[in-house]
């Protein structure tokens, strides 16, 4: 069996970059689950349990399951049937029917209620930011086609720092280049950057808003969450070490992935445990060398609730130093400018209001 999961396909990317909506995923293990602990036969009871006009991508998942084993088909060939099937899922299908896909699938539905809870906080520390970055650059761009032109038309201005803030921040004046690009492009970037994360659950490579809020750190903390649940999820599903490790490098980020493979080839070559971990900083994190075949299981997934209990207080750190420092320095760039220090600003800004 682990056989049949380590020569499938390897399938890219990362877990937290693709997969189905993950709450379908966890209704699919729930019901699988369930129909487990039901007394019945599986079939029998997978039938009943989807015996609704529900389209759900879940149910849908079921039902071609349950019609796949009714005609005749090996689970292997039935889980290949379901279209979109989270990877991870389709390498422990083959344990359909054995009371460890109990434990297993409780496992998984764990990690993945924590991921999505985790993924949420995340962009809630995104979106906040990402809304005051596009208002200020939204005034950048009001100075800049409004208040600018006038500005430089008079003859002299109020203050230094009208001066000062044309040369830095008026991008449309050509003549102003490349110094006015400056600050304009580091928003566009910073913009940019939280975009992407709110669209494609991931920031720009060597990110520079993740640098600058922590998030780099958190981010860092949930790759050895996902690492250790993933290894955990497989030992507990009867594989040894590293069939485990070969199965989750797919899933896992480019400078882990590259470590699990030279720890693959260490094993291959003969090596055992203690042996292997001398030259792996990402497994010393989890493992010391001395566990037996059947302490692996609950050593990996005391890791992972470790990581996932930092990962979360990680991200509650960055939450309180997020919502306060945006809204402090919005704070005090709104009472300077009504207050006339920015001189020709607070002339426009009465004269809007």
């Amino acid at each position: 069996m682990a056989d049949t999961i380590l020569n499938s396909e390897i399938q890219k990317p990362v877990i937290a970059e693709k997969m189905t909506n993950q709450e379908e995923l966890i209704a699919f293990c729930r019901l699988i689950v369930a129909a487990s602990k039901s007394g019945m036969k599986l079939i029998p009871a997978l039938d009943k349990l989807t015996n609704n006009n529900d389209n759900k991508q879940s149910i849908i998942w079921v039902r071609d399951l349950v019609d796949k084993l009714k005609k005749g088909y090996s689970v292997q060939e039935a889980k290949d049937s379901l279209k979109g099937l989270d990877p991870v899922l389709g390498r422990l299908m083959p344990l359909l029917g054995n009371e460890k896909l109990i434990r297993v699938f409780e496992i998984y539905t764990k990690y993945l209620i924590k991921q999505e809870t985790c993924s949420k906080q995340i962009r809630c520390l995104v979106w906040y930011p990402l809304l005051v970055m596009l208002f200020a650059f939204g005034f950048v761009i009001y100075l800049n086609f409004h208040s600018f032109p006038l500005m430089e038309s008079m003859s002299s201005l109020e203050t230094t720092l009208d001066g000062l803030s044309i040369r830095l921040l008026y991008f449309a004046n050509v003549s102003l280049w490349p110094f006015s690009l400056v600050i304009p492009g580091l928003m566009l970037y910073l913009i940019a950057d939280c975009a992407m994360y709110m669209i494609f659950g991931r920031f720009i490579k060597t990110s520079l808003w993740a640098k600058i809020s922590g998030l780099d750190k958190a981010d860092e903390m949930n790759e050895k969450a996902r690492l250790a649940a993933l290894l955990s999820i497989y030992v507990e599903a009867g594989y040894s070490l590293n069939e485990a490790i070969e199965a989750s490098i797919s899933f896992v980020g480019e400078e882990q992935s590259q470590e699990l493979l030279k720890v693959n080839r260490s094993f291959i070559a003969g090596n055992n445990l203690s042996e292997v971990l001398i030259n792996s900083a990402v497994l010393s994190d989890f493992l010391n060398g001395k566990e037996s075949v059947d302490e692996l299981p609950a050593k990996l997934n005391y890791a992972y609730d470790n990581f996932n209990y930092e990962t979360i207080n990680l991200i509650k750190s960055i939450s309180d130093k997020l919502f306060y420092i945006p809204l402090i320095i919005a704070g005090i760039m709104v009472m300077l400018v009504v207050t006339g220090f920015f001189g020709s600003y607070s002339n426009f800004a009465w004269s809007i209001l």
